[in-house]
């Protein structure tokens, strides 16, 4: 039987190597024959610069013919192994996987539904092989961290966590399929955003990192890309924070935010400095750090602070004051919004809102939000999918693949 990998193209079982071995054959048979060319042709000085044409010709041909051969050998164990694991994950539990959506560094995302509800999921499947071989536990144990965190919280603009487990090794959780788009996209395509919108998906993230923070849990790893935009129901714009996996509770949290490898765990270019330095126990304040970088990327269209390093970021995330929202030209933007932004961005966290709960009241009191009305809301999501192909989501299936898979 063809196996079908995740990408969607079917592959004959133990052709793939034969197909590939014959573009090296011929590739090969094409060197060969200008070889043949090549000692019949009369050397003299009118042939020379044919010769080196010939020469080069058929050095880079051998050399594409050697490339074939390993790259027949790579794609059949990783085809081989592909297939074998969607032939397992066809059915996984209580959901029929359907479709990849999303891939990286831990793993894939398929787009699911449960065999008897008929619900459309994400299942998230993190394989052996990205456990490591030097602390696989401590991937497992992150993993399990996520799920267990994200499963406790019952706020309606975190991400639902439906099941979690085991299978032949690899684990897998399955959560709630969302149609959208995330802030990181919708900065790279629609650029810098009204002042009452961006007011508008603070207060709903807000709502998921106060009942976080209230648990005893810090994020860590708030930015755009976890930060998504849906139609949820009959609402649009509706927040869904996403990526529980660097989650840490408050009483564990006094040492920097360090991988294994000496890396940064989340993403230097949002990290308070607290959670740099470890100087001093990180509470939720840091995730509103990071919240108030990620509203000044939607309101200004850059960075607070620019670096081509992640620890060129970090540094200056410890020891750089950003500059003023109004500072940058072109931006229009109210007081009371630019003051709140840049409160977050404080390099103390006792100068910073003392929680989500406060800093949704803030904004809430500046009526900042309001002028974001449903039609503005409509409005925006009818362009949007007419740009995207037309397409609206269906009450009961909403679909895109979150950034949930790279480390």
């Amino acid at each position: 039987m063809p196996a079908e990998d995740p990408m969607g193209i079917r592959v004959p079982d133990g052709e793939l190597r034969a197909w590939i071995e014959r573009i090296a054959d011929e590739l090969c048979l094409t060197v060969n024959g200008q070889f043949d060319h090549l000692v019949r042709v009369e050397v003299n000085d009118d042939s020379l610069e044919k010769l080196q044409m010939l020469v080069n010709f058929v050095l880079d041909h051998a050399r594409r013919a050697a490339e074939a051969r390993q790259e027949a050998d790579r794609l059949v164990r990783e085809n081989l192994s592909l297939a074998r694991q969607v032939g397992t994950y066809r059915e996984l539990g209580h959901y029929r996987l359907e479709e990849i959506i999303g891939s990286g560094g831990m793993g894939e995302v398929w787009r699911g539904r449960h065999r008897m509800l008929a619900r459309p999921a994400a299942v998230k499947l993190i394989r052996r092989e990205a456990l490591g071989i030097h602390n696989p536990d401590r991937t497992i144990s992150r993993f399990q961290r996520e799920a267990r965190a994200t499963a406790k919280l019952r706020s309606p603009h975190t991400i639902a966590v439906y099941d979690f487990g085991v299978h032949e090794n690899d684990f897998y959780y399955v959560m709630e399929l969302l149609e959208g788009v995330d802030l990181h996209t919708l900065i790279q395509e629609d650029g810098v955003q009204p002042p009452e919108r961006v007011a508008y998906i603070l207060e709903q993230a807000c709502h998921s990192l106060e009942e976080a923070h209230r648990a005893g849990l810090v994020h860590r790893d708030i930015k755009p890309g976890n930060l998504h935009l849906c139609q949820y129901g009959i609402d649009y714009d509706f927040v869904k924070v996403l990526d529980f996996g660097l989650v840490k509770s408050f009483q564990d949290s006094t040492e920097p935010h360090l991988t294994e490898d000496g890396s940064f765990a989340g993403t230097p270019a949002f990290l308070a400095p607290e959670s740099i330095l470890g100087k001093r126990p990180v509470d939720g304040r840091a995730d509103l750090y990071a919240l108030g970088h990620t509203a000044y990327l939607m309101l200004a269209g850059r960075q607070c602070f620019e670096s081509s390093t992640p620890f060129g970021a970090a540094m200056k995330q410890v020891n750089e004051m950003p500059v003023p929202l109004s500072a940058h030209p072109g931006v229009k933007i109210p007081e009371a919004l630019e003051k709140l932004v840049m409160s977050c961005l404080e390099k103390d966290p006792d100068r910073r809102p003392p929680s989500a709960g406060d800093l949704a009241r803030e904004l809430r009191h500046s009526k900042l939000a309001e002028a974001w009305t449903e039609d503005r809301q409509l409005a925006w999501w009818e362009r949007w999918w007419l740009r995207h192909g037309g397409r609206k989501p269906e009450s009961d299936d909403s679909n895109v693949a979150d950034e949930l898979l790279n480390p």
